[in-house]
């Protein structure tokens, strides 16, 4: 007769077994969970599809195992060790995941302390960019705006129309979950795009990386110009002077905004003429 422990796995086992959904959405979360963490080791990885779906299957074998083990009708202790073998075996997985990854060469998997992105404060954001907050054209978009989009909420609650948009957020109506690749810009739709110490990072980053992909930044920097609603402001920090001195005058006032505490770095405001 079985024991009440066995008929609990096993109706762990048949619970997932049969139902897709709600397997899948395990490994997705597992996924989404692992993809942060590695997000948080550098931000200027960046995950392929192909990367994605890779990790992606990694976790289902893992979960398809873990399945197997608890109908398996072995011990408690049987099925403890079992786990621990499956965990082990994912863990060198994952490393070798990590070590094959298109940008496999700015992770440093024995690394002890993650190189992880600094949530600033709204105010400290704001007077870095010196973005006008009594003068701000609406509405308004942050580019990497962070898993909280803390910015955005400040915004908000001051009663501007305010959104953010990065690749890891919250669920949230005001917060866009997409990557700046992906995201879709519409001619003349926004009053002020934000970007603080995130989209330009990246493309200093890119424009400076042997193997980097600056034409990718540099169209998503014109899309956002492009974006912009007469008289509308691209607020971003650190500067771009690579792209900034390519801008037609005519078009577009640009304005460096020095920073008092740090005489090397400078944010700009680039504001659309027409």
């Amino acid at each position: 007769m079985d024991t009440l422990e066995q008929l609990m796995r096993r109706t762990i086992f048949r619970y997932y077994t049969r139902n897709h959904k709600s397997r899948q959405n395990l490994v997705d979360r597992m996924t989404e969970q692992t993809t942060r963490n590695i997000y948080e080791l550098n931000q200027f990885v960046n995950l392929t599809h192909q990367d994605s779906r890779a990790l992606n299957a990694l976790y289902g074998r893992l979960v398809h195992s873990t399945l197997r083990a608890l109908d398996s009708g072995r011990s408690l202790e049987s099925f403890k060790e079992n786990l621990s073998s499956f965990a082990s075996s994912h863990s060198s997985l994952l490393r070798h995941f990590l070590m094959t990854i298109h940008d496999s060469g700015l992770i440093d998997p024995d690394q002890n302390q993650p190189i992880a992105c600094i949530d600033y404060s709204p105010a400290l954001q704001l007077r870095l960019l010196g973005v006008p907050v009594s003068d701000i054209q609406e509405p308004i978009l942050d580019i990497g705006c962070g898993r909280e989009g803390r910015l955005v909420h400040q915004l908000r609650e001051w009663g501007y129309e305010a959104y953010g948009v990065d690749r890891n957020v919250m669920d949230h109506p005001y917060l866009l979950q997409s990557d700046w690749s992906a995201f879709r810009w519409q001619r003349e739709t926004w009053g002020t795009v934000i970007s603080h110490m995130a989209f330009s990072n990246h493309f200093n980053h890119h424009h400076l990386r042997k193997n980097g992909q600056p034409e990718v930044y540099a169209r998503i920097f014109m899309d956002t110009l492009q974006a912009l609603k007469k008289s509308g402001s691209f607020y971003y920090a650190p500067g771009l002077p690579f792209m900034e001195e390519l801008l037609p005058t005519e078009k577009y006032r640009i304005a460096r905004i020095q920073d008092d505490m740090q005489k090397e770095f400078y944010s700009t405001q680039i504001v659309k003429l027409d």
